[in-house]
């Protein structure tokens, strides 16, 4: 069986996690998807995650070992500049290149959290199952409210 190269050029890891961060030992951003750019235009090349985000959970702080260490926990990021803005997602470490990528998509936990981040359905990747949550949510929501008038 001959090993084939699966890594992905910026543009297409960008187009499969347009919510990405890639940092390297020192916290610092070398990469981030189109749409975290978008939100959060002050998040530039080599600014410091800290200074965009702060992590909710788990508890650790913003060090690359830490990170490494509670590497395979589900983490929550919350933006410093955009306060309801929160992304779910894994840190991947890259040993080889000495860097880790976030792999996440915004927190949204209800329909009307879309609108007010500035995201459309559009934003997220077509592997995200955010499209049928939001159906989900809409259902409840329409369900309660019918409900209630009954």
């Amino acid at each position: 069986m001959t090993s084939v190269d699966l890594g992905l050029r910026p543009d297409e890891l960008a187009q499969v996690f347009p919510f990405h961060l890639g940092f390297d030992r020192d916290c610092r951003i070398v990469q981030a998807g189109s749409v975290i750019t978008r939100l959060l235009p002050n998040l530039v090349t080599g600014s410091t995650l800290g200074d965009h985000f702060r992590i909710e959970r788990p508890n650790v702080p913003w060090s690359f070992e830490a990170i490494v260490e509670q590497s395979g926990l589900f983490f929550l990021l919350r933006s410093n500049e955009r306060e309801q803005l929160m992304l779910r997602g894994q840190m991947l470490p890259l040993a080889e290149r000495h860097a880790m990528l976030f792999l996440g998509s915004p927190w949204i936990t209800e329909v009307a959290g879309l609108k007010g981040l500035g995201l459309t359905i559009r934003d997220f990747a077509l592997h995200d199952p955010i499209s049928d949550f939001l159906f989900v949510l809409q259902a409840k929501t329409s369900s309660l409210s019918d409900a209630s008038d009954l």
